[in-house]
């Protein structure tokens, strides 16, 4: 929303910047949920091109910390800071008619920078300073795109490679950017009224104006005056001690398709196998060939989901980087496979199927966790550290496991419930089916965030202020908060599409397309913030709590661009086995329908993506409708999804906890993506 003050307002070039106006608040020195974090946890600001630089930015990437790179071999610029502080008459024209009480601006506060360029902070390279929210500039070049300017090609090149990509609701990767031809940055000292950090203007004919600006500590890696910092120098810290602040998790594309396509040629060689021996197969035969469907990515999860998954979500700690103790758990995992299909089920070629899918993945789960969890909590402590396991760990790792092995049953139910109802009334099944999914898949992702909420993130905010470390949970638990929403995701879309092809396969016909269609709307509106916008309308201020995005909501918008394929991936490995065996004489799936079904939701899938991702269909203004309740949550709180910094809440641009997003190793993505393989 533009301001409006007539001719009497100047535009300034924050206004020109942001499409909405921030909202600021008062006490922003006296904000609990920012004392004693140290600045360094929160932002880094790498500046140089060389390969010194990209060391230190893959180094602050390792730790697990955001990190923007000024991609530039320039020195910076002297002379004096552009406020950027919005005066009173500015702040009154963009509340007016917002139905929001406008907040007294901040008394100026006559910062400079010296003449010439220095350190932005101390000579230890600013590990000591506190992160200040009432003089901390948070503006980074994303939130507007670099205003339509070309990127530079080796920039386009460091994005491409470090993962560094943008949409509405986030940032991944390190932050690169470059300096336009018509641009020059100045570095802001550490002072009373300002922290460190850094401001790149737009030099043109009428002056300057601020292009982007962000605080935090500043490392040069080319030498400027002597300022320049090797990667080894032994007094850098590129560590975050608040885990806190680290950015929340999402999962590479690319992982997601390179275990997918292992997977796809996996079931289909499976598939040729079963339809070359199945025809001939009589009672009491040994069906080997079924037996042997997951054998080859038993390895890679049980190698993966305790040491990357649950382990640390009990421990806090990880023995990932033990291989003999991974690689220990992978064949346990092996071994329970081959139990539960060789052993369990005997020789029963009409019992085998069945119970390999659902009872012996049970079963093999059962028998992974309760032999390779002691050897987890074994080999994953440290020496130097001797925390015990506490109450909230285990409510923490209970959870972990329900939201995701337990979620397996329960969206299982739901596709028994949509086969049974399509039998007497379609309209019914159509509407019951999308509806309960998407409530289930809500249903664990916010039990999820409200249990991270008081389990891990208040008490070690409370530990944090306090000074204490030993009170609070332990460990990066980001990493295990991204599973049970992933896999919720997963096995919702799975549903939706096996309840339609089994009702398709027993019942030939359409009545798969309006279900197809209601499915594709009902994601639609929920990921282009379509029903967000209508709740925050139509439901009272006071209960808007119920309503409001939270971090499990832009979570869930981030897996659903990768994680609605791998459902995909079985049913073509069967439907390229039959054109392979039978050629294509037969239907490649059962009977057309269901083949046309199958096609359908692939291509509604993408455009699904395509429609988010393009913003073709997108409601924002609940963001500002919202400033209110946003304004009393804590900066880093998990029901946080709105960008913080001095001037207050602003309305368009990720929060910070959403900048600079990490990935999910690729060892722990298989986790996620087999059991959506095994669901379909």
């Amino acid at each position: 929303m533009p301001c409006r003050a007539g001719s009497t307002v100047r535009q300034t070039a924050y206004s020109r910047a942001m499409s909405t106006p921030v909202v600021p608040f008062p006490n922003l020195e006296e904000r609990p949920d920012t004392q004693n974090i140290r600045l360094s946890d929160i932002s880094c600001i790498v500046i140089g091109c060389g390969h010194n630089a990209q060391k230190l930015v893959e180094q602050r990437r390792a730790a697990g910390g955001r990190v923007c790179w000024l991609y530039t071999n320039e020195a910076p610029s002297s002379g004096p800071l552009i406020d950027q502080d919005a005066d009173a008459e500015i702040l009154a024209a963009c509340h007016e008619g917002d139905g929001l009480e406008a907040t007294s601006p901040r008394p100026s506060r006559g910062r400079e920078a010296h003449d010439t360029p220095s350190w932005a902070c101390p000579r230890n390279g600013g590990q000591d300073l506190s992160w200040d929210l009432s003089t901390f500039v948070w503006r980074p070049c994303g939130l507007i795109r670099h205003q339509g300017r070309p990127i530079d090609t080796a920039v386009a090149r460091l994005r491409h490679s470090m993962g560094s990509t943008m949409v509405a609701w986030r940032t991944s990767g390190p932050h690169v950017v470059s300096l336009q031809d018509d641009q020059k940055y100045r570095v802001a000292d550490c002072s009373e009224f300002c922290a460190p950090g850094v401001q790149v203007v737009n030099c043109g004919p009428s002056g300057e104006d601020i292009s982007w600006a962000i605080s935090g500590i500043v490392i040069f890696a080319d030498a400027h005056d002597g300022l320049a910092v090797d990667a080894t120098t032994p007094n850098i810290d590129l560590s975050v001690l608040c885990e806190e602040a680290k950015p929340f998790i999402t999962v590479k594309m690319a992982h997601v398709v390179a275990w997918s396509s292992l997977l796809f040629v996996q079931h289909l060689v499976t598939f040729i196998l079963m339809n070359t021996y199945e025809p001939g197969l009589r009672a009491g035969d040994f069906a080997w060939w079924r037996a042997s469907l997951d054998v080859f990515c038993c390895v890679p999860f049980g190698y993966s989901a305790i040491p990357c998954a649950f382990g640390p979500a009990l421990t806090g700690r990880s023995s990932a980087g033990n291989v003999a103790v991974s690689a220990l758990m992978g064949f346990d995992f092996l071994v329970a496979q081959f139990a539960a299909c060789l052993l369990t089920f005997g020789r029963h070629a009409s019992q085998l199927r069945t119970c390999s899918s659902w009872a012996a993945l049970w079963l093999m789960s059962v028998f992974y966790l309760v032999t390779m969890m002691p050897v987890e909590i074994r080999y994953s402590a440290s020496e130097s550290e001797t925390r015990p396991i506490r109450l909230w760990n285990i409510v923490w790792f209970v959870w972990i496991l329900t939201g995701t092995l337990g979620a397996w049953l329960v969206f299982y139910g739901v596709a028994l419930v949509f086969i049974k109802m399509s039998e007497w009334n379609q309209l019914a099944a159509s509407l019951y089916l999308p509806a309960m999914t998407s409530a289930v898949e809500m249903g664990v992702m916010s039990i999820s965030v409200w249990l991270y909420d008081i389990l891990v993130h208040q008490p070690r905010m409370r530990c944090t202020k306090d000074g204490t470390s030993l009170l609070h949970m332990a460990g990066d638990q980001k990493k295990t908060l991204i599973l049970p929403v992933s896999m919720s995701h997963t096995f919702a879309e799975a549903t939706r599409l096996v309840s339609l092809l089994v009702s398709t396969i027993k019942q030939p016909g359409w009545e798969f397309v309006p279900q197809l269609l209601v499915c594709f709307a009902v994601n639609v509106t929920l990921r282009s913030n379509l029903w967000t916008e209508a709740m925050c309308r139509l439901v009272p201020q006071r209960w808007w709590w119920l309503v409001a995005p939270d971090s499990g909501t832009f979570l869930l918008n981030e897996v659903k661009l990768c994680f609605g394929y791998p459902r995909f991936v079985a049913m073509a490995a069967l439907a390229v086995s039959n054109v392979v065996t039978k050629g294509i004489s037969v239907p490649p799936f059962f009977n057309m329908q269901a083949a046309l079904l199958l096609v359908s939701a692939f291509f509604l899938e993408v455009l699904e993506d395509v429609v988010v991702t393009r913003g073709w269909l997108t409601a924002e203004s609940w963001s500002r409708t919202m400033i209110p309740y946003y304004r009393r949550l804590g900066v880093l709180s998990p029901w946080q999804v709105r960008g913080f910094d001095r001037d207050g809440v602003q309305p368009s641009g990720p929060a910070i906890g959403f900048s600079g997003m990490r990935f999910l190793e690729f060892r722990a993505v298989i986790v996620i993506v087999l059991p959506a393989l095994e669901w379909s």
